[in-house]
């Protein structure tokens, strides 16, 4: 999965580094949280045992895009 998400990269000409957790956290709070999907049906779909585990997706992933 991880080369599938180089190659994608590399066609793209995306300087960051692709891999399934960089996706997992892009679904995880850009796909589904900035688009109004509940939290606790993010949790679920995650397959986090809590939502208190998926609020801290949204938080690094806020810090994330602060830094950019």
């Amino acid at each position: 999965m991880n080369d599938y998400l180089k190659e994608i990269a590399t066609l793209c000409d995306l300087t960051s580094t692709l891999n399934t957790q960089t996706a997992r956290r892009t679904f995880g709070s850009t796909v589904t949280l900035k688009n109004g999907v509940p939290i606790h049906i993010v949790k679920e779909m995650m397959g986090h045992h809590s939502v208190k585990q998926t609020e801290e997706y949204a938080i690094s992933e806020q810090e994330s895009i602060g830094k950019l």
